[in-house]
């Protein structure tokens, strides 16, 4: 992933093999959920670029989870993620890496809609829904549709993490259709 997703990735993993020799988990590597959002399929081809790179280019070798369209995550699953939990399924080494498509007038795609209306519910906290949730995101459009346009779903998406307490462990990752040689396969590249 991006040199500063590895890094983040590789400093949890020392840092959890230094917490002491009493933790159960020490020797594990953190766990990765890997959400898509897609109409066309591209940001689900660039998840799966991204676990094949993980474990044969990073020696990534952790629990990868998820791997599936946000809806069929769903929502309450996300928002556990997000939340801190007490038990030993602690969510304290857990990143949530997306691939997030942009589709028609600047929407969000079909694979997304259930969870993205949830997430704009006004019940929902600001700061406080998603304390635990640590994500990174790659979000996937087209230049030529205009600045306004491009990647916004995902831009909104990332914005509205925040907002609900969701900590970016890395900078945001732009993949664009009309990128020569290889179109977003080529910005994932550069991203990861």
């Amino acid at each position: 992933l991006s040199v500063y997703f590895l890094r983040y990735i590789i400093i949890l993993y020392t840092m959890m093999n230094s917490v002491g020799s009493n933790n159960t988990h020490s020797t594990s590597q953190p766990s990765i959920t890997i959400l898509w959002a897609t109409q066309s399929g591209h940001a689900k081809a660039c998840a799966r670029r991204t676990i094949r790179l993980l474990r044969s280019q990073h020696g990534y070798s952790g629990d990868i989870r998820g791997t599936c369209s946000f809806d069929d995550f769903g929502f309450d699953h996300l928002l556990s993620l997000g939340r801190n939990q007490t038990n030993s399924d602690d969510n304290s080494n857990n990143v949530t890496l997306m691939f997030v498509s942009t589709t028609g007038d600047a929407e969000q795609c079909s694979t997304i809609q259930n969870t993205w209306n949830a997430l704009l519910s006004k019940s929902l906290a600001p700061h406080t829904t998603l304390p635990s949730l640590r994500f990174a995101l790659f979000a996937l459009g087209d230049r030529a549709y205009g600045p306004e346009a491009f990647c916004a779903a995902g831009r909104k998406l990332a914005a509205r993490l925040v907002q609900l307490g969701g900590g970016v462990v890395c900078p945001l990752g732009y993949g664009d259709d009309g990128s020569p040689n290889g179109g977003v396969f080529a910005d994932l590249d550069v991203w990861l």
